[in-house]
């Protein structure tokens, strides 16, 4: 019998649970809040783009730099299409999840392809020399978008992801908030660590981050000396705006079937994160047990395990 306390905490987490603040259902909401902003603010980025060139001129030298013209290229996220443009694919492809967006890239560069994607498929048996990430802080599953898009790539694909500073946060929300920049979602902000460990997930080597732009604004003299001199200097060069990571596939890694394997989960009042972690452990060697230790909870942990336990009995929980 649960006390008056742990059947509030519990009600709380169901309540929570079904308006989707978190678990899967918090994801979809996510998405579609991601979607409805783009959608809204789609029709105005041709025009941020073209008054801030300077900005995106310093962007375009690094992607004619890293992708050669004449290749295959996919850009997954279409805020600014230009990306694509400025490489010069013999074939290059947009895809995004905002119809906004499509709509928008179709009119500026009629001369590539640009599609809504589900689960970021692009096309039966379709593979890339380059796959763009333009931006993967605006990605609601970065993880998911990564392994989703493996089957667009051959063994020397190299991917490319761009992506801001996360210590320009501060200054990034400072501007955005006084109108001076294009208004973004809620942003991931990753480090180039958080992109590795990733990566790593994913089944990617990463090669090689190029680090741009220290000041983004056009100052004259200065902006050069910034830009061409001291965004290069060791340390200072950490502190740039823009990162972009180059990686490759790696060959996936053969799953060792050779040992069981047992998962201990130590918790306590964790009530509403036990069936998401049940959903999110994967089946691992030649059988998985999953241990969840309470620790004297009042708000119902235990009984939520059994629960789940009664939900999924195809698992050893």
């Amino acid at each position: 019998m649960l006390s008056p306390v742990a059947s509030a905490e519990t009600r709380a987490v169901a309540d929570a649970m079904a308006a989707g603040q978190f678990g899967p259902s918090a994801l979809t909401r996510r998405a579609e809040e991601v979607r409805r902003h783009y959608d809204q603010a789609s029709a105005a980025r041709g025009g941020y783009i073209g008054e801030n060139p300077y900005y995106y001129e310093q962007i375009y030298r690094l992607l004619r730099f890293i992708i050669p013209p004449g290749k295959r290229v996919l850009q997954v996220g279409c805020l600014t299409p230009d990306f694509l443009d400025v490489v010069q694919p013999n074939y290059g492809v947009g895809i995004d999840f905002s119809p906004g967006h499509i709509e928008e890239a179709r009119q500026r560069l009629p001369h590539l392809h640009f599609r809504l994607h589900d689960n970021y498929a692009v096309g039966q048996g379709e593979v890339f020399d380059y796959v763009l990430v333009t931006d993967i802080n605006d990605q609601v599953d970065p993880i998911a978008t990564l392994r989703a898009l493996r089957p667009a790539m051959h063994d020397d694909t190299r991917l490319i992801i761009d992506n801001y500073n996360h210590l320009w946060e501060p200054v990034i929300r400072l501007t955005e908030h006084f109108g001076l920049k294009f208004p973004r979602p809620l942003q991931n902000w990753l480090s180039i660590g958080d992109l590795s460990n990733i990566m790593s997930l994913c089944d990617y080597d990463p090669l090689q981050v190029h680090r741009t732009v220290l000041l983004p604004k056009k100052i004259p003299l200065l902006s050069t000396l910034a830009n061409s001199f001291l965004a290069r200097l060791p340390g200072i060069q950490r502190l740039n705006l823009t990162n972009m990571v180059v990686a490759r596939p790696a060959p996936p890694r053969a799953p060792e079937r050779d040992y069981s394997v047992s998962i201990i989960v130590p918790c306590r009042n964790e009530v509403g994160n036990v069936e998401a972690a049940v959903e999110r452990i994967p089946d691992l060697g030649c059988h998985t047990e999953i241990i969840f230790c309470d620790d004297k909870s009042t708000d119902g942990t235990a009984d939520e395990i059994r629960r789940v336990q009664a939900l999924h009995p195809d698992r050893d929980i």
